[in-house]
C-alpha cells in the first residue's frame, strides 16, 4: 500500500494547490494519473436506430484484475430539433463489473441523472437540439478474469431519420486504480 508524502513544492497556509502540482503528487505518490483512454476525431451520426451499437472510438483495452476509474464525456447534438435522445450503453469482457452515474443538461435545459449498475443496463439523455449537449458519466470498472475491451455502446432514444450524433471531442478519461479488490 502507497502512503501519502506531501506534495513536492510549497504550498502555505491557505493557498490553493496548483492542478500541476496535485496531478503529480497523485500520479508520483499514489501510483495513478488521469489519461484520455479514447476520443473521437470526427462526429458519428446515427439514423433510424434503436438498438445499441460500438461507437467507433470510444474504446481500450484493460487486463484481467484491474480496477479503474472512468469518466466519459459526450458531446451529443441532433440534426434538427427532434426528440430523438440518446441511449448509452456499456460493454465489457466476461466477469467485468461496473458503477456508472451520469448527468447532464440538455438543450431545453432539463438535467437528467443516470446510473449503471451491469453492462445490460441502457440509459436515455434528452437530445432535443441542434446544440450541442454536454452529458458526463463516471465511476468504476472492476475487470474480473478476462482481459479483453472495454467499449461505449449507443443509439437513438426515439428511431428517427434525423440523426443523433456522437459529436467530436467526446472521450473517455481514466485512470487506473490498482488491482480489483473484489477477486
Amino acid at each position: 500500500m502507497t502512503t501519502w508524502a506531501d506534495p513536492t513544492g510549497v504550498v502555505t497556509t491557505g493557498e490553493f494547490m496548483k492542478a500541476t502540482v496535485l496531478q503529480n503528487a497523485l500520479s508520483n505518490d499514489l501510483g495513478m494519473a488521469w489519461v484520455c483512454l479514447a476520443r473521437k476525431l470526427v462526429t458519428e451520426p446515427v439514423t433510424s436506430n434503436t438498438t445499441p451499437q460500438n461507437d467507433d472510438d470510444l474504446f481500450f483495452t484493460a487486463s484481467a484484475g484491474e480496477l479503474w476509474n472512468l469518466r466519459h464525456i459526450f458531446r451529443v447534438s441532433a440534426d434538427g430539433a427532434v426528440d430523438v435522445d440518446i441511449k448509452i450503453q456499456f460493454d465489457a469482457p466476461t466477469g467485468a463489473e461496473i458503477c456508472f452515474a451520469g448527468a447532464g443538461l440538455d438543450g431545453a435545459g432539463s438535467f437528467t441523472i443516470n446510473r449503471w449498475f451491469s453492462t445490460a443496463t441502457t440509459q436515455t439523455f434528452n437530445v432535443t437540439t441542434t446544440t450541442a449537449v454536454v452529458y458526463v458519466v463516471n465511476g468504476l470498472l472492476y475487470m474480473g478474469g478476462t482481459s479483453g475491451t472495454f467499449r461505449v455502446k449507443w443509439a437513438q432514444g426515439n428511431s428517427s431519420a434525423t440523426a443523433t450524433n456522437m459529436m467530436l471531442g467526446s472521450c473517455m478519461l481514466g485512470a487506473k486504480i490498482g488491482a480489483n479488490p473484489r477477486l
